[in-house]
């Protein structure tokens, strides 16, 4: 598929998010796209080309290494049918390597604006975006997610493993959807919490891990009402996940679809 071809029919996506790593259809030889990975190392992230190369025959990111970056986005997609957003406008909260922008303009031919806190990543995905063949509709920029806000802009935002990395979670519900069309839709996934006592109860987690700007691990009735608060109160429950490194703590990986009503 060129950059401007889609995969319209939810088979077609299904079998594109099979494998939870982005494949990136290209006309390049495998040559040349083992020169350009070679040159790019370390990878934090598993890309496939067409012609054979992968990304995790290169050498890892020491720190960070995502082996599956399109894994939520699968199972969003078993929930959600994403066919709906075919040309329309998303938001990329926190674009990270630009694996979810390049594959809803690559295969959905959306237009996609990414924000991301961290400048160095603008010009290293966008010199990604130029070896693979997409010349426009990702629109990437240096992005504050508290404070990022465009009144009634997007048909689609995506919300994935930021909430819990910004200190004012509050404002950054109130934004998004706020940033969302009538008729729009959040994919969030965060970190959640579950106390027994009570289930509004939220869990402050920068004592966990001081310095790695991880702050709220919130309830999923108070993310309800946060949203509600906003005028987004219709929310579908996709799937909670136990992880090892938080057993016992009563936090989970959690993945919730938010839709802003029409009227």
């Amino acid at each position: 598929m060129s950059a401007n071809q889609t995969a319209r029919s939810q088979e077609q996506l299904a079998e594109l998010l099979a494998n939870d790593e982005l494949y990136i259809e290209t006309d390049l030889s495998k040559a040349e796209t083992d020169a350009y990975c070679k040159a790019r190392e370390p990878w934090r992230v598993v890309f496939e080309f067409s012609n054979g190369t992968r990304t995790d025959e290169f050498k890892r990111h020491d720190f960070i290494y995502s082996p599956r970056p399109l894994g939520k986005l699968r199972m969003f997609a078993q929930h959600v049918d994403l066919t709906k957003f075919e040309g329309k406008k998303v938001l990329d909260i926190g674009f990270n390597e630009g694996y979810h922008s390049i594959f809803f303009r690559k295969y959905l031919n959306c237009e996609v604006d990414g924000i991301d806190y961290s400048a160095p990543s603008i010009p290293k995905v966008q010199e990604l975006l130029d070896f693979i063949g997409i010349e426009d509709g990702i629109n990437l920029a240096e992005g504050d997610a508290g404070t990022y806000r465009k009144e009634n802009e997007y048909d689609l935002i995506l919300h994935l493993g930021t909430l819990y990395h910004l200190p004012d979670v509050w404002g950054s519900i109130a934004n998004a959807c706020a940033s969302l069309k009538p008729g729009g839709t959040l994919l969030l996934e965060t970190i959640g919490y579950h106390s027994d006592e009570d289930e509004n109860d939220c869990r402050f987690i920068n004592t966990l891990n001081p310095g790695q700007l991880n702050y709220w691990a919130l309830s999923k009735p108070a993310m309800k009402h946060m949203f509600a608060e906003h005028g987004v109160n219709h929310v579908t429950d996709v799937r909670d996940i136990e992880v090892a490194l938080l057993k016992d703590t009563g936090m989970f990986r959690t993945l919730m679809v938010f839709e802003k009503p029409v009227g």
